[in-house]
């Protein structure tokens, strides 16, 4: 143990003498710091970009980020606060003990999340977001005012520009944007993306809105959440014999489990059940819930819903776009919709609506060119009548090895006919979000007079994030002659070597090889296993 916490020691040190040099032009300073009567090493910068609490007690080694976590680790000696002592925690490891050896294993205790709901974090979250939208409010009044010609060396300039309204900035704890080392901060919590964690940001009182938020907030959870629901979740990783394959298995469980405080939302599942509708020849997704009426619609009894997908071609090609888009996405899926038996809540569509009583073979027509068909206690809907055809006489009940009310499987999609469908998907919806990328670095240099080279560094600036082309590509500024200057995707398909939507491969079909997952609700607590293949 000496020798492994020497080694650890010695390597943290390395690591933090390294970044000490690498952050001197930022005013980086190492110090020792005293915490719970303990020596604690604090390395950190004004603008507060690097800041790294390091302590050993024992053989333990923490490094944090919060001072308020190094108070509640070295409170630990004590035995106070310990998790393991807890009931929930003993109560978590009963069910996920730990010869189970998961990878990972996550408990988020009732008080952790009673934590997150305390007037610290509630006050503290609503002062942040207000903190970084004035940072970001800053920036883009500093652009308008050179845009302008206007004074914007301080914000009393640009509140005196008419660019910012008067009193910007002023919050009740006194804090507010300011610049440290060139660089635009909160005085209190630092940069975007690196602000103080909210344990140690202090709470030394609030306003007359902010309470009646909380009474707000108390109110509410005296009603119906007085007690919060542990969640455990455990994943296990195995190899399988495919060359590259791996499998997740992942449990979880919220336990103890109060239903009630949920409303009607788990009132609409039915009890847990071993019964499930078989598949049809050809499904490469199914869904399937045991539900019922509930509060929303009581006269409902038991019955499955179920959602089947064919791994086929889609029933015609996609055009057009926004809700013509999604609406001709719903009507290409190979797909249909049941339930079993009747009567059940597509029972509510009135029987021949807008076409008549069902035929011999129980056929009927329903607006927006939806086929029905009922027959012996099952009804199903689907957009393709030839499909609906060929999947009712294969559906049956039939007996899981488990209980459970919601099943979830999906097959290797990217093995699959249905492959062309989610690409033209993904594609769509990529490409969407590139451009909107290029329109946005536009309407800084249009709107705010950002020079047009300087408009994507200005952008993620701006957002604290990198932008990138989500159909893998890079963006530049391209000129052509009579043309004024466009930032384009070396990606998009009026580009040079840019992917057509035939070439692109969805990142989903890249690594996910199929998931099977159910759920299980019972009196006292819920459960999903699912199992998950991928590349």
């Amino acid at each position: 143990f000496q020798a492994r916490n020497a080694l650890l020691g010695n390597d943290f040190n390395k690591q933090r003498a390294a970044a000490l040099a690498a952050e001197k032009d930022h005013g980086a300073t190492l110090q020792t710091v005293q915490i719970g009567g303990r020596d604690v090493s604090f390395l950190s910068t004004p603008d507060n970009r690097l800041r790294s609490y390091y302590v050993v007690d024992g053989d333990y080694h923490l490094v944090t980020t919060a001072r308020a976590i190094v108070e509640r680790f070295l409170a630990i000696r004590d035995g106070r606060g310990v998790l393991g002592a807890s009931p929930e925690f003993r109560h978590a490891r009963s069910i996920m003990p730990t010869s189970r050896q998961d990878s990972v294993f996550v408990f988020f205790s009732s008080a952790f999340q009673q934590g997150l709901l305390s007037p610290q974090y509630q006050v503290e979250l609503r002062r942040r977001l207000q903190a970084a939208t004035d940072l970001e409010l800053v920036q883009l009044a500093q652009w308008a005012a050179r845009t302008e010609g206007k004074p914007a060396q301080t914000i009393a300039d640009l509140v005196d520009g008419g660019l910012l309204p008067p009193g910007f900035g002023t919050r009740p704890d006194g804090s507010g944007p300011t610049v440290v080392n060139g660089k635009l901060v909160d005085s209190l919590r630092g940069p975007r993306g690196g602000m103080t964690p909210i344990p140690d940001v202090p709470l030394r009182g609030v306003t007359r809105d902010e309470a009646a938020r909380l009474a707000e907030l108390a109110q509410f959870s005296a009603a119906g959440w007085q007690q919060m629901d542990p969640l455990i979740v455990g994943i296990q990783r195995f190899a399988l014999d495919q060359p590259g394959m791996e499998r997740l298995v992942i449990d979880a469980h919220v336990s103890p489990f109060a239903g009630q405080k949920y409303g009607w939302i788990t009132s609409l599942l039915g009890p847990p059940t071993r019964t499930q509708i078989g598949p049809a020849e050809g499904d490469i997704i199914t869904v399937q819930a045991a539900v019922k009426g509930g509060l929303l619609v009581p006269s409902i009894p038991p019955h499955h819903l179920f959602l089947g997908v064919q791994d086929s071609e889609p029933l015609a090609d996609r055009q057009g776009g926004g809700l013509l888009q999604s609406l001709l996405a719903l009507r290409t899926t190979p797909g249909y919709l049941g339930a079993w038996p009747k009567p059940g809540f597509l029972d509510w569509l009135p029987v021949g609506l807008g076409g008549g009583p069902p035929d011999a073979n129980g056929y009927s027509q329903l607006p927006l060119g939806v086929f029905r068909r009922q027959w012996d206690a099952f009804s199903a809907l689907a957009f393709d009548p030839t499909l609906l055809a060929q999947v009712t006489p294969q559906l049956a009940a039939v007996q899981a090895e488990n209980d459970a009310q919601i099943r979830v499987h999906v097959g290797d999609v990217s093995q699959a006919k249905l492959q062309s469908w989610v690409n033209s998907l993904a594609y769509s919806r990529a490409h969407r979000a590139s451009i909107g990328n290029a329109k946005l670095l536009h309407a800084l240099s249009q709107q705010l007079g950002v020079p047009r080279e300087r408009a994507l560094d200005a952008a993620e600036e701006l957002l604290d994030a990198k932008l990138l082309c989500s159909l893998g590509g890079e963006y530049h500024l391209t000129e052509t002659p009579g043309q004024i200057a466009l930032w384009k995707s070396d990606q998009w398909p009026d580009a040079a070597g840019g992917a057509a939507v035939e070439e692109y491969r969805a990142p989903l079909l890249a690594w996910f090889r199929g998931v099977d997952a159910d759920l299980t609700m019972y009196n006292d607590r819920v459960v999903v296993h699912a199992t998950l293949d991928m590349q």
